[in-house]
């Protein structure tokens, strides 16, 4: 059944990324007005209701990859002032703030891939310096941190894929020596490394769509002379397999 007409003008409207945390949903919408914002929707019986306009006018901050932690709500949007950045929600107006500034001025680090890990948010950022890596936050502006700048320089790892499994956070990213290739992390510099060279040389294998079955992970890889394939990992370095 209709939960609410939230667009009662008849404009074109758009509701996406719906999300639970604390208690309550959360979802973008736009309702002819204030552009795509964040809404919530809590109480019994439930009441659907804006949260905040964070970005005035009719452009909206466009709230996106939202996703909990606990009983908080993270999610990247542009408040038209900061840029397209990482923010959090307790589900009223006072608790809904930007977590970090991580590429200061209007152009934002475009926080993306949001995933929860080991009691953690991780997801990909651009902070202008070191390109595209992967951040990890605690939700505190101090806890907002590169875990590790994997490929020197403006152009940046580019991790896609994240998925959290068999205790690591695995990914594809690219290094200059070993191309694009699975790695894994455990949350520190250190413990983040390549997992696999499958394709030797600056190409790398460029694994795709990472998902975990029973107690391995799965991946596809374009390797010569098979092309792209699936492959099977235990997720500990040298237990890549061709399926």
């Amino acid at each position: 059944a209709l939960v609410k007409d939230l667009n009662p003008l008849g404009r074109f409207l758009s509701i996406s990324s719906p999300a639970p945390a604390g208690g309550r949903l959360f979802l973008a919408a736009d309702d002819g007005v204030t552009g795509p914002e964040l809404w919530v929707m809590e109480g019994s019986p439930p009441e659907l209701r804006p949260l905040i306009d964070l970005q005035g006018g009719p452009q909206g901050s466009d709230p996106g990859h939202l996703t909990a932690m606990g009983e908080l709500l993270f999610f990247g949007a542009d408040d038209g002032r900061s840029g397209r950045e990482l923010w959090r929600s307790d589900g009223t107006v006072e608790g809904t703030a930007l977590v970090k500034d991580i590429r200061e001025g209007s152009g934002g680090s475009d926080p993306a891939e949001l995933t929860v890990f080991d009691g953690r948010l991780y997801f990909t950022a651009d902070d202008g310096a070191n390109g595209r890596e992967l951040w990890v936050s605690d939700g505190r502006p101090e806890g907002t941190l590169l875990v590790k700048d994997i490929r020197p320089g403006a152009a940046g790892s580019d991790p896609e894929g994240l998925r959290a499994a068999l205790g690591k956070l695995f990914f594809g990213a690219g290094a200059d020596q070993a191309g694009r290739e699975l790695w894994a992390s455990d949350g520190t510099p250190g413990g983040t490394a390549l997992l696999d060279d499958l394709r030797a040389g600056p190409e790398g294998s460029d694994p795709r769509d990472i998902t975990l079955a029973g107690e391995a992970l799965f991946f596809t890889a374009d390797l010569e002379p098979t092309g792209r394939e699936l492959w099977r990992s235990t997720g500990a370095p040298g237990g890549s397999a061709l399926f």
